[in-house]
């Protein structure tokens, strides 16, 4: 298998193209302001299952209309959902942004630009919060989860993916979703094969040069990403470059608070950081690059970060409630009289 391998030399002159194409954050600022361009650009997050995925897609939900976000759904086939996109893009109503568990390659398939951006975690509380995840998904008799209960932590970490956020950005995942074929290229489907599936060949071994192209694509292909761990500035950070103004939140789909050294010897912790050490590289390369981003938007930006975490508790409670009603407002209204 082959990875990606997109190069960035599209220059502050020329326009980005308009199809089968990533778009770095300098050309975001220059498409932004070209009144031309006739497509609409398209939003994508890579959505790294355990990385605070939902609590963004909670704020994405809040900026941009219902029937303006594509969401991947899990249980079907890439090919089947990007034919949905690409008919929207043609239509009047386009969609702007996508949400899922897609890896960096999407804009292969699509007639419109992408705009990528992600959430990164570190490495082994990443895989923690995988495992347990799964241990109490409200579907217990999926296979996964039913895999997850029977299996230690461990045993757990060593039949997933290795170096999860490495095979994303590189290429690798997208590709592993593929090479299942056109009716089962469906992220379940991946998952399931993995774990279940011994003949499954679709991932290719991770490699310095898996790393190596995640890196560039962090760097210039990726228009911008977050951490987990310092999701507040995350979040501004996405309002600044993406013009965003409804931001305040309420954290979604927590999972069990787990301590790594009461659920982990040192000896397997020293094993899984081996197995994951190019996940562990990219994040350390990672948040380096990011404590660049945040230095580059000014000696305000703290500031406004004190402010933002200053109300965020009071107004994230009020646009949960808002986003709840509208949704759901039958349950929402019932539950809120029982509070009363």
């Amino acid at each position: 298998m082959s990875f990606f391998v997109f190069s960035n030399e599209s220059s502050t002159s020329e326009k980005p193209h308009l199809s089968n194409t990533h778009v770095a954050l300098k050309d975001l600022r220059q498409y932004s302001s070209d009144r031309s361009n006739s497509i609409v650009p398209l939003k994508a997050f890579v959505h790294i299952p355990k990385a605070s995925g939902t609590t963004l897609v909670s704020i994405i939900e809040q900026e941009y209309r219902s029937d303006a976000i594509f969401r991947f759904r899990q249980s079907h086939p890439i090919d089947e959902q990007v034919k949905v996109i690409n008919q929207g893009s043609s239509a009047s109503m386009s969609y702007k942004i996508v949400t899922g568990h897609i890896g960096y390659g999407l804009h292969t398939l699509l007639n419109q630009p992408v705009f990528y951006f992600t959430m990164l975690r570190e490495p082994i509380s990443l895989i923690i919060s995988r495992y347990y995840y799964r241990r109490q998904h409200r579907h217990q008799d999926h296979p996964l989860v039913l895999h997850a209960n029977r299996s230690s932590l461990m045993e757990f970490a060593q039949a997933i993916e290795d170096n999860t956020m490495t095979r994303f950005l590189s290429g690798a995942e997208f590709m592993a979703q593929q090479s299942l074929g056109p009716d089962q290229s469906s992220f379940r489907e991946l998952q399931t094969a993995r774990i279940l599936d011994a003949s499954f060949q679709g991932d290719s071994p991770c490699s310095p040069a898996m790393l190596e192209i995640a890196k560039k694509n962090l760097r210039n292909n990726i228009c911008t990403f977050g951490l987990t761990e310092r999701f507040d500035e995350s979040i501004l950070l996405f309002s600044h470059v993406f013009g965003w103004e409804r931001i305040y939140y309420l954290k979604q789909n927590i999972g069990k608070s787990v301590d790594k050294d009461s659920v982990i010897s040192p000896e397997a912790l020293a094993l899984l950081k081996e197995r994951n050490q190019y996940d562990m590289a990219l994040y350390q390369y990672a948040r380096q690059l990011f404590d660049q981003r945040i230095e580059a938007l000014g000696a305000n930006f703290q500031m406004e970060l004190e402010k933002f975490q200053l109300v965020n508790p009071i107004y994230g409670r009020l646009n949960f409630w808002k986003q709840r009603i509208h949704q759901y407002p039958r349950e929402a209204i019932n539950y809120l009289r029982n509070l009363l």
